[in-house]
């Protein structure tokens, strides 16, 4: 019972931080980063598609969340496309951002 559902905002407060990065790599993010956010989009949703149409959600109290032995194929390989989309962004980010501030005055 330790995997929780991917990152899905549930209050107003997360959505409206989800909205403002969406807005800002949209505005400020190179083009490789808004590549890598559009990859980490569509990976995600692929992921919690299959995940929901799949049936793989369990309920404890008032917990949603992913049973830790799940090895169905196509599972496994959606989440590792996930897992290395969010790496490959956070890495560019991190990149852009130590540039960013070496360019510093």
């Amino acid at each position: 019972m330790s995997s929780s559902i991917p990152r899905r905002p549930s209050t107003p407060e997360q959505f409206q931080k989800g909205r403002e990065l969406a807005a800002r790599v949209d505005l400020f993010g190179s083009p490789a980063v808004r590549s890598l956010w559009e990859a980490v989009t569509a990976a995600m949703g692929d992921f919690n598609m299959h995940v929901v149409e799949g049936g793989y959600l369990e309920r404890s109290f008032n917990e949603t969340y992913l049973p830790d032995n799940i090895t169905e194929p196509r599972f496994v390989e959606l989440k590792a496309a996930m897992d290395k989309a969010k790496a490959e962004l956070v890495k560019r980010l991190r990149h852009e951002i130590d540039v960013d501030e070496h360019l510093k005055p």
